[in-house]
Order: structure tokens, then C-alpha cells, then sequence
């Protein structure tokens, strides 16, 4: 008798179904989450749909500008530019390379689109690539919004000082398509961080921004002695920021920090450097963390790469950075979901920096925003 095959094929049909469907659940299952789900944003979610749907679009729209004044910036030479608070404005920056500091003190909505710029060597003590100050007097607009974009940022002409400082309890800065990198800076010498909070913000929005400083990244702890103006609530996305090793036995020796938060010990109470002091984790308003990269210099921890670190002492233990299972993702385990919201990756985004350098600088041009 001639077996049926065309039968048995029918009978195992369903099996071969089954199975295939058992296989495909379990890739589902397995397969790795995305930045993005990492960070609490679900495909399904409006900001993942939003992130999804903008592409390269940035977060954050610039301000509305009634009836602004442009002022074009010289090439050399520090500026100081003294704002009517009452006044929008728009600051060009020149054509080429802007070798000085640019100091923008008041002035009510302000924005500044595309430009490079550096310090020079000789550097005077407290500049700044940009400094952001609230005005003088009265007449200073609560909320109004200081928007930079598109601005490349770099220590080629051998000054020290920070990238970006801001003194501003009034204003919400937005930071946006930046990078800042090379900043040279050291423990004798300058301080010189990416970007310094260092007299309050009323609030931080940070969105496509690549950095690097041989001293510091994103310093937002709040300074203390005196006891400045807080750091409002901080929203940093798709940001990254490497450390170096400095040469010639320099100090210090690498990149201290990707990101510091929380705020300085008084000098009464064994100043900043105090690892045992309860005050490093007094954290005035929240800080949200989405597709936030830090990559640490040779030798580095990533949970020492983020401040307060992994070695907090004392009355400061309970708000230690900690380091997940596999060392890939840093936070703080205290303050998660309740002051702090996402965590640092460790190492570089999957597609390289956020910020590449041939995007950003004279030749600038936005590519638009989400509203």
C-alpha cells in the first residue's frame, strides 16, 4: 500500500504552526530593550511617539522675540553686553571663529542661533565662552527664556574657562543641537566646566548636547557659602558628554565628573570636597535624565563619573550613585522615580555623539522643533 504523504503534511501542518509561534514569542520576549523603553518612554507613550515621529527635530521651540534688537558680535575681544530687561533681543555671532568671552547680563526673551566660538589664552579670571546673568534693578521678566542653538564651543584658542555658566534664578535657558568639547581647565588653575550653574536657573532644558572638558561636565550642584539661588527643574535628553586623561601629570588627572547635582557643602561645614556632609543630597527641584550618555576616561567607574558618586560617606551614603547589574547604567537609587527621574548610560550613544561637529557652528541651520 502507497503511504499518504499529502496526509501526514496536513497533520503536522498545525505543529509546524504552533511552534513557529512559540519561537517568535520568545524573540519578542528576549530581545533587548531600547534606550528609550530603558528610560521609562514605551513606544506607546507620547514622548516615545513624539521622539519617534520628530527625528532630529529638537525639544524645545524658541521664544517668541516682540520687536527684538539684533546685535552683532565682533570677532575679538571680550564682550559684555548690558540688556534692557524690558527688550527682546537677537545675538549674532560673526561669520568665523569668535575668539573671547560673551557676557550676556538681562534683557527679557534672547536668542542666539548658530556660531563658534573659544577663549583665548589669555584669559581674565570668571570668563566664559557665554555667561548668562539675570539683570540688574528691578523690571527682570520671571520666565522669560535665554535659547541657545546650534553654537560649536572649543579650547582651540587655549583659554580656560566654562563652556556655558549661568546665574540666572529668573530665566529658563534652553541648550540645544551644542557641542562643547577640548575645554581646557584644572584644579590650580580654572575650574572649567561644559556648563555651570553657578547663581540659580530658574529652569534647565538641555536637548541634543555633546561635551567634554578636562575638568568637568554638567556641574548643577547648587553653590553654597553663600547659599546661591537653587537649580529649578532640569530635563537633559540625548546628551552625551566624555571625560579625558590629562597629560604631564596635570590635576586632576581625568575628567571629574559626566554630571554633578545636589548641593555644596558649606565652607563651615568642610566646603564642596566633603563626601560625608547630608547637604550633597539635598535636591531642591527634579532632574529628568532621557538618552543621557556619559563615557569615563580610562580607569573610571561610571558611578564615580556622576556626582554624588559610589564612595558617599557617612550621612551622605544613602544618596550614592550605584552602578546596575551589568555596569552599563548608573543612577540614584534614593532619589529614583521621586527626584530623579531615567539614569546615565554608560559609554557612547549607539550612532556616535549627539552633536557631530560638522552640524553646528557659522554655517548653522536648525532643523526645526517638535512645536
Amino acid at each position: 500500500m502507497t503511504p499518504n504523504y499529502r496526509t501526514r503534511r496536513l497533520a503536522l501542518a498545525p505543529v509546524i504552526v504552533l511552534m513557529a509561534l512559540v519561537l517568535l514569542m520568545a524573540l519578542v520576549l528576549l530581545r533587548p530593550l531600547s534606550n528609550a523603553q530603558e528610560d521609562g518612554l514605551s513606544a506607546r507613550s507620547p514622548e516615545r511617539a513624539s521622539e519617534l515621529r520628530a527625528g532630529s527635530r529638537l525639544k524645545w521651540g524658541k521664544p517668541r522675540l516682540h520687536n527684538p534688537r539684533t546685535i552683532r558680535v565682533k570677532a575679538r575681544g571680550s564682550v559684555s553686553l548690558l540688556l534692557n530687561n524690558r527688550r527682546d533681543y537677537r545675538i549674532k555671532l560673526p561669520n568665523r571663529k569668535r575668539i573671547g568671552a560673551t557676557r550676556i547680563v538681562g534683557g527679557r526673551n534672547i536668542v542666539i542661533i548658530g556660531g563658534r566660538t573659544t577663549l583665548p589664552r589669555r584669559t581674565a579670571e570668571g570668563d566664559r565662552n557665554f555667561t548668562i546673568v539675570d539683570g540688574y534693578g528691578a523690571g527682570v521678566k520671571r520666565g522669560r527664556i535665554v535659547h541657545l542653538e546650534g553654537l560649536r564651543i572649543d579650547g582651540s584658542g587655549g583659554g580656560q574657562g566654562d563652556g556655558i555658566g549661568i546665574k540666572a534664578p529668573k530665566a529658563i535657558v534652553q541648550l540645544q543641537n551644542i557641542r562643547a568639547v577640548g575645554l581646557h581647565g584644572s584644579s590650580a588653575g580654572v575650574h572649567a566646566d561644559v556648563v555651570q550653574v553657578y547663581g540659580g536657573v530658574k529652569a534647565l532644558r538641555i536637548d541634543k548636547f555633546t561635551g567634554a572638558s578636562h575638568y568637568n561636565g554638567l556641574y548643577l550642584r547648587r553653590e553654597n557659602s553663600p547659599l546661591e539661588a537653587p537649580t529649578g527643574p532640569t530635563r537633559i535628553s540625548r546628551t552625551n558628554m566624555y571625560g579625558y586623561v590629562n597629560r604631564n601629570g596635570g590635576l586632576p588627572p581625568t575628567t571629574i565628573r559626566a554630571l554633578a547635582i545636589g548641593t555644596q557643602p558649606a565652607n563651615s561645614d568642610g566646603g564642596p570636597g566633603n563626601d560625608s556632609s547630608a547637604t550633597n543630597c539635598r535636591l531642591t527641584h527634579n532632574v529628568y535624565l532621557s538618552n543621557f550618555y556619559g563615557d569615563p576616561p580610562r580607569g573610571v567607574r561610571a558611578s564615580a563619573f556622576m556626582y554624588p558618586w559610589d564612595r558617599m560617606e557617612g550621612a551622605a551614603r544613602y544618596c550614592s550613585a550605584k552602578a546596575g547589574p551589568n555596569g552599563q547604567r548608573v543612577d540614584w537609587r534614593h532619589w529614583r522615580d521621586k527626584k530623579v527621574f531615567g539614569y546615565m548610560h554608560k559609554g557612547s550613544p549607539p550612532h556616535g555623539d549627539y552633536v557631530k561637529r560638522r552640524h553646528v557652528g557659522v554655517d548653522y541651520r536648525s532643523p526645526g522643533y517638535r512645536k
